[in-house]
């Protein structure tokens, strides 16, 4: 019984990623949201132009990436807001389901806020950001 306890934690944890901020859907106009796709080299993020230029969202898509280095970027308009796709060049720092959300601090500054597994447990990371 106790194991089951355990576990609910971690569902309950799980969940909320599935749940929180994704690249599929609209964000507040002081986030980008960035989603590691299932091959853990492609990165697709959303953000609104009205608060971020594409360099911005360039630097923070490149956060994830093995040495920051970018093989490629390109966005499209979606519903008023850009969504974008990277690929490393050399993979990501925390592969294949990994996340970053950033969220403006300043006119320079953002903070992030990451959830990736380490060792098969979820891990956090937070800090601050600049642009």
């Amino acid at each position: 019984m106790k194991n089951t306890y355990l576990g609910f934690p971690l569902l309950v944890v799980l969940t909320a990623c599935a749940a929180g901020p994704s690249a599929n859907s609209p964000v507040a106009s002081n986030r980008v949201v960035t989603d590691v796709l299932s091959d853990g080299a492609t990165i697709l993020g959303r953000y609104d132009p009205a608060s971020f230029t594409t360099a911005n969202a360039r630097k923070m898509a490149s956060f994830s990436c093995e040495r920051a280095i970018l093989a490629s970027f390109g966005e499209s308009d979606v519903d008023g807001q850009r969504v974008f796709q990277a690929t490393c060049r050399d993979g990501t720092v925390h592969g294949a389901g990994s996340g970053v959300n950033f969220e403006r601090t300043g006119p320079n500054s953002v903070t992030y806020s990451s959830v990736f597994s380490l060792n098969g447990k979820i891990t956090f990371a937070e800090g601050d950001f600049p642009l």
